[in-house]
């Protein structure tokens, strides 16, 4: 048995999430893996309920993850993610559109962005992205450290 590291960890998961179409043609992203990333999964979406926005991300995070330095520590796999909202005006308002406005609040409070509402909603949903991908890094962090502990046991 080997020791996990953060983008071990995320590699394995982002392997076992796959992606299909709707009969409608849209795209969904789910995980077909074991109960244990079932859980980190869980803790991406905090609160919410699982949605395929929080799934899409969460894809896109991992990702981004897997293609960093294997031996990365958690605040630099923060600090060097790549964090992007949507570029196309109509995705920022459906994304708004789905309850989302107190990520736009937190953009104005904590941010200062106050120039324009597509500015507003952009900086909103960088938080909100931003605290999916945090949420998700810790649980992982936390599996690993724990999984790790059992193998010096």
């Amino acid at each position: 048995m080997y020791e996990k590291t953060i983008v071990s960890v995320a590699i394995d998961i982002y392997k076992n999430l796959k992606t299909e179409k709707r009969i409608d043609g849209k795209r969904y992203v789910y995980l077909d893996g074991p109960e244990w990333q079932q859980d980190i999964i869980r803790e991406a979406h905090g609160k919410s309920m699982p949605n395929d926005d929080i799934y899409d991300r969460v894809h896109s995070i991992l990702s981004d993850i897997s293609e960093m330095d294997p031996d990365i520590d958690v605040d630099s796999i923060k600090d060097n993610l790549i964090i992007e909202p949507d570029i196309y005006n109509a995705d920022l308002f459906n994304w708004l559109n789905n309850g989302n406005y107190i990520f736009c609040d937190d953009a104005i409070k904590d941010m200062g962005v106050t120039d324009s509402i597509i500015n507003i909603i952009s900086a909103g949903q960088f938080l909100y992205i931003q605290e999916i991908a945090f949420r998700l890094i810790d649980a992982i962090a936390v599996y690993v450290e724990i999984y790790n502990s059992a193998l010096e046991a």
